[in-house]
C-alpha cells in the first residue's frame, strides 16, 4: 500500500531540485549588488535546499524495513540496476559535452555533469542497507537512539569543519555522512502517530529561514558565501529535512491523495536524471531563464517548466520502453 506522505515528500523534493538548480548559477560567484530581485534566488534556493536529505530519508524508510529481501537479492535487483542506470547517464551526459564515449577511468572516478554526484553517493549509501538491516534486527529503540545521536553529531561536526565533505568529499566520507539519513528515515517512519506534525513542518520552515538569512549575511564582496550555512549536512539543512519528513509522516491520514502528487512521485527519479537537458536549453530563452517577469516569479516559473518537460520525457520513454519490451516478448515467445 502506497504511503501518501512518501508521495508528497518525493514530489516536494523533486520540485526542490528544480529550484536549487535554477538559482545555482545566480548564486555561485555572484559579486553584484544585493538587489531585491536578486534576493529571490537565495530565498527560493533555501526553500528547495533540503531535497537531497529528503530523498535519502525516503530510501531509509522504504528499504530498511524490508526484512524479506536478503542481501543477494538487494544487490542484484536494486544496486546493480542503479549502477547500470548511473553508467548509462554518465555516457549520455559525457556524449552531449564531448561527442565521444567516456573512458573507464572517467566512469569510475568522475561525474559527467554536476548532478550525477547524487548517483555516486546513493550507490555507496545503498551498500549500507544489508548490514543496517542486520543491525536493526538486534537493536531496541533505546540503542537505536544512541547510535542515531552519536552518528548524527559526528556528521554535523564534520560538515561544519569541512563543508564540502558531503558533496565533494571522498567516497567513504559520503557514505558515512549520508548513511545516517537511512537510519533516520527508518526511525521516523516507525514512529506512532502523535498528531503534532505541524511542529515538524514549522521546524523545517524555521530552519530554512535561518539558513537563508545566514547565507545572505555571510556573502563576501567577491561573491562567495559560507558553505556551512547551506551544505546538505549543515545542522539547519539536516534538521529542516528531518522536520519536514516527520511532519508529513505524522499527517498521513490528513494528507489529500492528489493524482498530480502521485504522478510526480513515481517519475521523480527519472525527472532527476533527465532535467538538466531541458534546463540547459530553456535558460537560453529569456522568458524561461529564471528572470522573467522578475526573479521572484521567474525562478518557480522556470523550475516548473523544467519539471513539466522532464516529466513528459520520462513518460514518453516509459511508454516506448514498455512497448518495445512487449514486442520483444512476443517475438521471443
Amino acid at each position: 500500500m502506497r504511503k501518501k506522505y512518501l508521495d508528497w515528500l518525493r514530489a516536494l523534493a523533486i520540485m526542490g531540485v528544480m529550484l536549487v538548480h535554477v538559482v545555482a548559477e545566480k548564486l555561485n560567484g555572484y559579486a553584484g549588488d544585493f538587489s531585491w530581485q536578486w534576493l529571490a534566488n537565495p530565498v527560493w534556493g533555501g526553500v528547495g535546499r533540503g531535497c537531497v536529505v529528503i530523498f535519502v530519508l525516503i530510501s531509509g524508510a522504504t528499504l530498511l524495513g524490508k526484512k524479506e529481501e536478503n542481501w543477494k537479492k538487494f544487490l542484484t535487483k536494486r544496486w546493480l540496476r542503479l549502477l547500470l542506470i548511473y553508467i548509462l547517464w554518465q555516457i549520455v551526459y559525457y556524449w552531449r559535452q564531448k561527442h565521444e564515449l567516456p573512458s573507464i577511468q572517467h566512469l569510475i572516478t568522475q561525474e559527467s555533469t554536476y548532478h550525477l554526484w547524487y548517483m555516486r553517493m546513493i550507490l555507496g549509501v545503498y551498500l549500507l542497507v544489508p548490514p543496517l538491516r542486520l543491525l536493526l534486527a538486534k537493536l531496541d529503540e533505546k540503542k537505536l537512539k544512541i547510535i542515531l545521536g552519536g552518528w548524527t553529531m559526528t556528521v554535523v561536526m564534520a560538515g561544519m569543519i569541512a563543508p564540502d565533505v558531503g558533496q565533494h568529499g571522498a567516497p567513504l566520507s559520503r557514505i558515512f555522512s549520508y548513511g545516517v539519513l537511512l537510519l533516520w528515515g527508518y526511525y521516523l517512519s516507525k514512529l506512532p502517530e502523535r498528531k503534532n506534525g505541524w511542529l515538524g513542518i514549522g521546524g523545517w520552515l524555521a530552519a530554512m529561514i535561518i539558513m537563508t538569512a545566514g547565507l545572505i549575511s555571510s556573502w563576501t564582496a567577491e561573491g562567495w558565501f559560507d558553505e556551512r550555512w547551506h551544505n546538505n549536512l549543515s545542522p539547519l539543512v539536516l534538521g529542516g529535512g528531518i522536520g519536514l519528513f516527520y511532519g508529513l509522516s505524522q499527517m498521513e491520514k490528513k494528507l489529500p491523495k492528489l493524482k498530480m502528487v502521485e504522478v510526480l512521485s513515481k517519475a521523480s527519479f527519472g525527472i532527476y536524471l533527465v532535467h538538466l537537458i531541458p534546463w540547459e536549453n530553456l535558460k537560453k530563452i529569456s522568458y524561461f531563464d529564471g528572470t522573467w517577469p522578475n526573479d521572484w516569479l521567474g525562478v518557480p516559473l522556470a523550475g516548473g517548466m523544467v519539471l513539466i518537460i522532464s516529466w513528459i520525457v520520462v513518460v514518453v520513454y516509459q511508454q516506448i520502453s514498455t512497448r518495445v519490451l512487449t514486442l520483444l516478448k512476443k517475438v521471443v515467445g
